[in-house]
């Protein structure tokens, strides 16, 4: 049984230290404009007076709620997130370029007709 426990919180160990990686190499990728307008996005939204790009979102206080605002404010910018997306990658450094806000904007919604217009 100590055996399984130890090989089951090495693979966490490894998955959150893939994560951190994938974070930080995002984090290079990100233009600073656009990471400074998140962080401006986030501050207005938890009413503080600064945020840093490496600020955790939840950290700061922020909840389900103020992440739909914070979402809301981002798309009013032109950055396209999802709420889901606030909770993967929390920072502001990572979080404007989520992977799965890419996956999700790549699929094609077929938009459905109950009524024969012809």
């Amino acid at each position: 049984m100590l055996t399984v426990v130890r090989q089951t919180r090495r693979v966490a160990d490894a998955t959150a230290a893939t994560k951190r990686a994938d974070e930080q190499r995002q984090a290079i990728d990100a233009d600073p404009a656009v990471v400074d307008a998140v962080c401006a996005c986030v501050a207005t939204v938890l009413e503080l007076s600064d945020v840093d790009p490496g600020d955790n979102f939840f950290t700061l206080g922020g909840h389900s709620l103020t992440a739909m605002r914070l979402v809301g404010s981002l798309r009013k910018l032109g950055i396209r997130v999802v709420v889901s997306d606030v909770f993967d990658t929390p920072t502001p450094s990572v979080l404007p370029r989520p992977p799965a806000s890419i996956r999700r904007s790549s699929r094609r919604i077929r938009s459905l007709s109950l009524i024969d217009l012809q």
